[in-house]
């Protein structure tokens, strides 16, 4: 099994995958778009029906850095 396979298995395992991938495009998108303000920004997206979950990016890393796995 190659290390690329064996890779992209682990993060389609992450709990919220596609919310995952969707999240950080949106990042990635805003920061292509220049509607983001440094590192001290965020996004947020609930994830379970009561909206107590949610997933989130980590402080301090620029929109245009951030993957799937960063989110928290």
């Amino acid at each position: 099994m190659s290390l690329a396979r064996l890779q992209k298995e682990t993060l389609t395992n992450l709990p919220y995958y596609e919310e995952r991938v969707d999240l950080a495009c949106a990042f990635r998108w805003t920061a292509r778009l220049n509607m983001h303000e440094a590192v001290a920004n965020h996004f947020s997206l609930a994830v379970n029906d009561g909206g107590t979950q949610f997933l989130m990016n980590p402080n301090q890393v620029h929109f245009s850095r951030i993957k799937a796995s960063d989110l928290l």
